[in-house]
């Protein structure tokens, strides 16, 4: 599943834009409010393929894999 609000619609992950750097407090909220609704959607393992958003939502306790990596895996395995 993806998050409810997702492609062009999508919502920062609070990793970007060097948001953590300069104001963490408001990068850790957004990312725990990616994850909160990630959570109500019945959670479980977030893929994303931006390094950041993966930085971001594992901050806040989420399992996350990039794709790349996860396709890797995938080939690795055949």
């Amino acid at each position: 599943l993806e998050f409810a609000r997702h492609r062009e619609a999508a919502t920062c992950a609070g990793g970007g834009g060097l948001l953590p750097l300069t104001n963490r407090k408001n990068a850790e909220a957004i990312a725990r409010e990616r994850v909160t609704q990630h959570q109500a959607l019945g959670g479980g393992v977030i893929v994303t393929t931006c390094a950041s958003s993966r930085r971001a939502f594992a901050s806040q306790g989420a399992v996350v894999f990039d794709l790349a990596t996860l396709l890797a895996k995938a080939f690795e395995a055949k």
